[in-house]
């Protein structure tokens, strides 16, 4: 809904999340998922398509064009 409600198609869109259930919201729209690793562990994160520590290691060149 909010990448219809901005014009944008899912597939362009990126998605940063922290838990499960975002992930597999992030994945059902069909968008790229980053995940900061906060209270649940990696393997519970495992579906994202890249997972950080932090914010400060998300860059933008980890996301393919």
């Amino acid at each position: 809904m909010a990448a219809s409600t901005i014009g944008v198609a899912p597939e362009n869109c990126v998605v940063v999340e922290d838990s499960p259930v975002g992930i597999e919201a992030g994945k059902s729209a069909g968008m790229y998922i980053i995940v900061v690793e906060t209270t649940h562990g990696e393997s519970f994160l495992r579906n994202a398509d890249v997972i950080v520590d932090d914010l400060y290691d998300m860059c933008i060149a980890e996301v393919p064009a």
